[in-house]
């Protein structure tokens, strides 16, 4: 059961009527003019070096990637100045999945999670013992509450942690077989997807599943909140198509569109108006349109192809605030990070 610290106001949960309130006076709205299908996809700037042959790990922190190698060495990727800051001496872990950042005594600090279900912050302070027995799948702080973090492995334990007392909170258990986890922007919700098919929704602040969506005869890939906080987008393959299905929470209905090739990863804009699906060598771009209220592919018939050294594991927008551009930091499996600008011809 989950501490008293943290029910109701002192989580920062918002109800549904606040956070529209707070995402319509945020007035995001997508800047790029996408009114004909999307044809090219154009490397911009320098093409750093690769630090590694091959990483074992790749996490978004901001505007920086973590890469991890194989040997658990990491670099750190910085998209704005396009640049390597950090080398190295960050883990020290030849195990790792997943690599995030957490505050812990106030100071931030990195977190690692591990194939063997370890959990380690600054490589010599173990959180959670002995609840992962599997891979970490996904490790998400939380949005406003920069202590508290959602674990969870391979198998569908999961728990909720707290990174400067090193208490778990809570933990419980969903299906095996989990390929991907989302955190919703107001901090309540964690939505985990399964390969068999299954978005499992967790109330973070009873423990509970309040909801589960499926994706019948299919193979679930990943899983996303939209930033707008009522949008939940899911990636999945069923036979030879591929998909990504949007479902709106607060209407309780969804809405399906078919990709060309399988995708691994969903990257949303700020306005949730732009879904950018990765394959391993392809983008998709899927946009709501706000006045037919309804979504539709803009890379049509052919997929972006992307010039990269290496399969795409991970994928970052640099600046979706720019007017008529859209620029993307692609991440490969052979440590290689370039930056794309996608546009109209």
């Amino acid at each position: 059961e989950m501490t008293s610290s943290l029910v109701g106001s002192e989580m920062c949960i918002r109800d549904s009527e606040e956070l529209f309130a707070i995402h319509k006076a945020q007035k995001n709205k997508v800047n790029v003019n996408i009114t004909t299908p999307l044809g090219a996809i154009h490397a911009v700037g320098k093409h750093e070096s690769k630090p590694y042959k091959r990483i074992v790990a790749s996490s978004i922190v901001g505007g920086e990637v973590f890469l991890t190698s194989s040997t658990g060495l990491t670099s750190v990727y910085d998209v704005e100045s396009q640049s390597y800051h950090k080398n190295d001496s960050i883990t020290k872990n030849k195990n790792i999945s997943i690599i995030t950042e957490v505050l812990h005594n106030d100071s931030t600090s990195t977190l690692v999670g591990t194939s063997t279900g370890d959990l380690m912050i600054n490589n010599d302070v173990k959180l959670g013992v002995n609840v992962h027995q599997e891979a970490l799948v996904a490790i998400l702080p939380h949005p406003s509450l920069k202590n508290l973090v959602f674990s969870i492995d391979k198998s569908g334990t999961y728990a909720l942690h707290d990174t400067n007392t090193l208490v778990t909170l809570f933990q419980g258990k969903l299906n095996s077989n989990i390929v991907g986890a989302s955190i919703h922007t107001d901090g309540a919700l964690v939505a985990v997807a399964d390969g068999d098919g299954t978005i499992s929704i967790i109330d973070l602040r009873s423990n509970e599943v309040v909801k589960k969506l499926e994706t019948p005869n299919s193979e679930l890939s990943d899983v996303k909140f939209g930033p707008n906080g009522y949008w939940l987008i899911g990636a999945y393959s069923s036979a030879s198509s591929n998909f990504i299905k949007v479902w709106d929470l607060r209407k309780d209905s969804s809405e399906t569109i078919e990709l060309i090739h399988n995708t691994h990863k969903i990257i949303t804009d700020k306005s949730s108006q732009l879904v950018f699906t990765l394959g391993d060598s392809t983008v998709e771009i899927a946009q709501y349109n706000k006045k037919g209220k309804e979504w539709g592919l803009k890379t049509m018939n052919d997929p972006l192809k992307v010039e990269i050294d290496g399969a795409i594991v991970d994928g970052v927008l640099v600046d979706d605030s720019k007017e008529d551009e859209i620029q993307l930091a692609i991440v490969s499996d052979s440590s290689s990070v370039r930056q794309f600008k996608i546009s109209n011809n």
